[in-house]
């Protein structure tokens, strides 16, 4: 029903701009969100073949279609930023999606679907789903703005993982991470033109994220340990700073409350990045206290870089969480622009104590009349030693 609710604003919003969009040209000096409106979106057809590499060969082919909505209502002290996706997936790539819903229950928080999710069903032929990408809205006054929503805190470094992110959880189904967007409502203080201060308050945070920066939750078809773990509040504060024009550091504080077995624990973070000519390396660490002192003091120590090579670009993480389902991770991304529409990129997400491993190389190009087009292939190792491979093709046009 939460979810069903925040659907419902969003589809009101998004339907209410014509209006805002006509208000803001009659009156462009209103202080309200009516001062900018903007809707863009883009269409994406994708289809796809897998086959199981492992055991015999089988090819099962697949297609999603989907449409993308985004608005941007700005005025002198108060924005709206709402963004959803309708979809409609069948074979491989409606049994893909089930696969990360029944490995990461959360990720679904915020879905429609029809037939809905069943983990004990199997995957459907055919599914539609409405989902909610962001809603949430920022009021500015003087150095101080609130935001409110369901949104990302976008704390940490990390491009893939990231303990300094308490409230972070990761989606790796499409190859390459992004964070998922949460309900959050934040607090921040402008102290100066490089520092900040957050305070962070989300009523249904994932847990297992504050230790794990996220290396539990659904990885696609990589085989990671799903994520089942109950959700339960975090509020916390970050204060974020810049000194010697090449370095970046923030220090973290906060409290989770207790979740299923779990009891409520203090946290804390630290995180740095220096931003050098050829390399940027970044580290960031995390601890989680029991305050009823059942449990050791859990940490997670996760340390990476980017770095540039002519024209290409390479980053590469590795997370360390020994109380976590999966202790060692590692994420490396290799990209490539072969010219100005062209290029090429190749991630890796690897799970050493399981073994379970996916690789892929995707070949793009963009902005060909108005269509952007690529083709990724990708194989991947489950945590059984099973191994699959997928093409898929996707075209993409944005208005």
């Amino acid at each position: 029903m939460r979810g069903a609710a925040i659907l419902f604003v969003a589809l009101a919003a998004l339907a209410a701009t014509p209006g805002a969009e006509a208000q803001a040209a009659e009156d462009s000096s209103d202080a309200n969100l009516a001062g900018e409106a903007k809707i863009s979106g883009q269409v994406q057809q994708t289809a796809s073949v897998a086959t199981a590499l492992s055991g015999g060969t089988s090819f099962t082919g697949g297609a999603a279609t989907s449409l993308s909505l985004a608005l941007d209502a700005r005025g002198a002290t108060a924005s709206l930023r709402a963004s959803l996706h309708f979809s409609v997936l069948y074979g491989n790539e409606a049994a893909a999606l089930w696969a990360t819903l029944a490995a990461s229950p959360s990720a679904g928080s915020s879905l429609l679907m029809a037939p809905a999710f069943d983990a004990a069903a199997a995957a459907p032929e055919c599914l539609a789903l409405l989902a909610l990408d962001e809603l949430a809205l920022t009021w500015d006054i003087g150095p101080f703005a609130f935001e409110a929503g369901k949104t990302i805190a976008n704390w940490g470094v990390g491009k893939a993982f990231s303990p300094a992110d308490f409230f972070v959880e990761f989606d790796y189904s499409s190859g390459t991470p992004s964070r998922r967007s949460g309900l959050l409502a934040r607090a921040t203080w402008f102290a100066g033109a490089t520092s900040r201060v957050d305070l962070v308050y989300a009523p249904y945070a994932a847990s297992a994220n504050a230790l794990a920066g996220g290396a539990g939750s659904s990885a696609g078809s990589s085989g990671a340990v799903p994520s089942a773990t109950p959700t339960s509040a975090i509020v916390a504060a970050r204060a974020y700073a810049t000194a010697f024009d090449t370095l970046a550091f923030a220090l973290a504080a906060g409290f989770r409350g207790a979740a299923g077995s779990s009891p409520a624990s203090l946290l804390g973070a630290l995180e740095a990045t220096f931003d050098l000519p050829f390399v940027s390396p970044y580290g960031e660490a995390s601890i989680a206290a029991a305050l009823d002192g059942s449990k050791a003091i859990a940490y997670s120590l996760l340390g990476g870089g980017q770095a540039r090579i002519g024209d290409a670009s390479l980053l590469a993480e590795y997370l360390y969480s020994p109380q976590a389902a999966a202790a060692h991770s590692v994420f490396a991304q290799a990209g490539l622009p072969i010219d100005e529409w062209i290029s090429i990129s190749a991630p890796l997400l690897y799970y050493p104590e399981s073994g379970a491993l996916t690789v892929a190389a995707t070949l793009a190009a963009s902005d060909i009349a108005g269509l952007s087009f690529a083709v990724t292939a990708s194989a991947s190792r489950s945590s059984a030693q099973t191994w699959s491979g997928k093409l898929a093709l996707s075209a993409r046009t944005s208005f």
